[in-house]
């Protein structure tokens, strides 16, 4: 089909899908944007609870410690999370002199209202202008047509567009996925192309830890598409990459006297979330009990009673995640980490069912979490709910009418000559989903519509063709 579409229909929808998110986050703010006695009789607020609160907390800490005349690398918490969505909220708070927490009669915190709308502004003008970026760098490398799907799915579709108004990390993760999506493709050969896609692989991997390791699918990109050979300036990449990472880890030995890039929240996920659906009950038991046995060899001073009532996939979290460094603490927490590995090996017939168990879940879409989020005060409350099970039924059919229209696309790509995007967005694709499906979140799952958004464009624009033939058969009859 003949494209009309020029660069000011592409702002336009930008813009237009930029306003969008302003106005839910405006909605959001003016309906969630309060604190609520809960059940258990402490004040929470509707946004900013569980891991968002983790998050803005850190970051508000960070912000003290600076005031406080504190050196930088020596503010923040032990390495267990996310380096960098903290200490953007910590320049956010510091920028605006904003105060997290006020203080009540008993000295509780409680998290202020009407401090964060700014806030929300910066990270949906920063998605959408490197959704600019992005249409910039493929203008001149794709169909009109294709690009023009593209940008509206980027744009607008209810899994991404949702968290650009909440509290959450993926925003900031999406934003740094896109600008490194539109780099990549580039067929520019400059150096400096090369050293600002290692510059965003490292903010990417300091951002989740999950982003990591996706260094490893862009040099496999590189190699396939150099026509199986190490192009010179892949080491500029590499160069970008290792500055981000040294300059982490300085922070951490600084701070800690350890020297560590990886978040130690890698050590304990299988812990936490793997074994407890692999063993079990019994098992599970056997381990816990292992496990107290090697706490009190290293000579740690807790509570057994404490330890016997605790639930074992909570141990791994204790003695990963500390304020302070302890080597006892990180010994049961690097045992936990290889016993895992063990465990999992030993039962694999059993890991590999949780896995294709957890893989179906992981895929199924969910574009209402933040409404969700908003309903309840934890994820327990919302997976018992009446709510969960009404939208199960909406979330299928939606998934199965992207997935539809992505594999279109998918069959669509096959044939064309040029597949350098098809390589770089399935790969991705297998990527994020081969690290993460096993954990069954679906919010994890979203980083993947980035790269669907290609394939659904393509079936979107072939389905459109398809009926446009059809209604010209009908005319000739």
């Amino acid at each position: 089909m003949k494209s009309i579409l020029n660069s000011k229909i592409f702002y336009f929808l930008i813009f237009f899908c930029f306003l969008s998110s302003i106005f839910l986050a405006k909605n959001n703010l003016s309906k969630y944007d309060k604190n609520i006695i809960a059940s258990d009789g402490e004040i929470q607020h509707i946004m900013i609870k569980n891991d968002t609160r983790r998050y803005l907390s850190n970051g508000y800490e960070i912000k003290e410690q600076i005031k406080n005349g504190d050196n930088f690398f020596k503010t923040g918490q032990p390495n267990f999370t996310k380096y960098l969505f903290p200490r953007i909220i910590a320049a956010y708070y510091l920028i605006f002199d904003i105060d997290l927490y006020s203080q009540d009669k008993e000295k509780n915190k409680i998290i202020n209202v009407g401090v964060h709308a700014k806030y929300l502004f910066f990270q949906i003008f920063l998605y959408y202008s490197c959704l600019i970026f992005f249409y910039s760098q493929l203008k001149n490398i794709l169909d009109r047509n294709i690009l023009f799907f593209i940008i509206l799915f980027l744009g607008i579709e209810p899994t991404l567009f949702q968290y650009h108004s909440s509290f959450w990390s993926e925003s900031l993760f999406f934003s740094i996925l896109i600008i490194l999506f539109g780099l990549v493709i580039n067929n520019t050969q400059s150096k400096k192309r090369y050293f600002f896609i290692g510059l965003f692989l490292g903010l990417l991997a300091i951002q989740r830890s999950n982003g990591f390791f996706y260094i490893l699918p862009v040099i496999i990109y590189f190699y396939i598409t150099n026509r199986y050979k190490i192009d010179k300036k892949i080491f500029f990449t590499f160069f970008g990459y290792s500055l981000v990472l040294l300059f982490v880890s300085y922070n951490n030995f600084v701070r800690s006297n350890t020297l560590s890039v990886l978040p130690r929240e890698m050590k304990a996920v299988l812990h936490a979330y793997a074994i407890p659906n692999i063993l079990s009950t019994k098992e599970i038991e056997q381990e816990k009990k292992l496990t107290i046995s090697l706490i009190y060899k290293n000579k740690i001073n807790l509570d057994k009673k404490i330890l016997d009532d605790l639930e074992y996939s909570r141990y791994s979290f204790i003695f990963c995640d500390v304020k302070k460094e302890d080597p006892r603490y990180l010994n049961i927490c690097n045992y936990l980490e290889k016993r895992s590995y063990k465990l999992i090996f030993l039962n694999i017939d059993n890991a590999f069912f949780y896995w294709v168990k957890q893989s179906f879940h992981f895929g199924l879409l969910n574009p209402f979490h933040i409404y969700s989020d908003h309903q309840f005060l934890s994820p327990k409350e919302y997976y018992g709910s009446e709510l969960h099970q009404k939208l199960i039924p909406y979330r299928i059919v939606y998934s199965l009418v992207i997935y539809s229209v992505c594999l279109i696309g998918f069959f669509k790509i096959l044939k064309l000559k040029n597949k350098k995007i098809f390589y770089f967005s399935l790969s991705s694709i297998l990527y994020f989903f081969l690290i993460l499906s096993w954990h069954g979140n679906t919010r994890y799952f979203s980083p993947i519509l980035i790269y669907l958004s290609f394939f659904f464009s393509f079936g979107v624009v072939n389905i459109y063709k398809f009926i446009k033939s059809k209604n010209k058969y009908k005319k000739l009859i």
